[in-house]
């Protein structure tokens, strides 16, 4: 899904174009004096630019905006994280999958996926970041917090991976705390549909894996779609969020 028609990042070169895609929106908790439910959602998106017909993405950016239900007004795009042009932006500040979880943060997570270098890190990684609940915070790339395995550190070279059992192509990652299912992760293992579901009760984890499966082709009989359905109510809230709109490869 576009957020708007391409970043303001330069991006030359035969059939290249500037685009953008949301990577996660999350509602922001309510000011008390706010009707509950009346509260904006907060938007993450990445920056890329597309080069060779497509078959070449260069993430250069993240950003956030905000989104008024109440008067249909999206704030002005703020980048949070860039690079020059047409280098690759590093894989601990390319994010999305905003979440509140009460305690005066806001969390988002990255991945880096799997594959050889400079491409991938091998299996993968999954990275959690953190800043404070406020724009004037989440706003400034100053803040933020990579989880280092056993703690919290600005410096994104220590970021450490949530699960060592991941591969990952593509994440995406919803609060179900309310519904007692804590945080679900979707976990997108491979080009072909793979995927595996992750469980947690706080971002930084531990990650418990509660699920692997295969998504049926498009061509696939009825009957073999509907076997693929999961009884469980956490799965099938979870798999709410494999919107795939996290990022331009993934594999409805």
């Amino acid at each position: 899904m576009d957020l708007r028609p391409g970043s303001p990042l330069p991006c030359a070169g035969p059939g290249a174009y500037p685009a953008s895609w949301i990577s996660g929106v999350a509602r922001e908790p309510a000011a008390p004096e706010i009707h509950a439910g009346a509260s904006s959602l907060l938007i993450s998106y990445d920056n890329y630019c597309v080069t060779g017909n497509a078959n070449a993405l260069t993430a250069e950016g993240f950003g956030l905006i905000e989104y008024d239900p109440a008067r249909n007004l999206l704030s002005l795009l703020a980048v949070v994280f860039n690079t020059v042009p047409g280098l690759q932006l590093p894989p601990q500040q390319l994010l999305g999958s905003p979440v509140f979880t009460g305690d005066g943060y806001l969390y988002l997570f990255g991945f880096c996926q799997a594959g050889p270098p400079p491409a991938g890190c091998g299996h993968g990684s999954v990275f959690v970041v953190r800043t404070v609940a406020q724009p004037a915070y989440w706003l400034n790339p100053l803040t933020y917090q990579y989880w280092t395995g056993d703690g919290w550190s600005p410096d994104q070279a220590a970021a450490h991976t949530l699960m060592l059992a991941g591969h990952p192509f593509g994440i995406s990652v919803g609060d179900y705390t309310a519904d007692g299912h804590g945080l679900v992760m979707v976990e997108q293992t491979s080009l072909a549909g793979g995927f595996q579901v992750w469980q947690a009760r706080s971002p930084a984890g531990p990650w418990r894996r509660i699920i692997t499966g295969q998504v049926p082709a498009a061509g696939a009989p009825s009957a073999a779609r509907r076997a693929c359905a999961v009884p469980s109510s956490a799965i099938r809230n979870s798999a709410q969020t494999a919107s795939c709109s996290s990022r331009p490869w993934c594999v409805p």
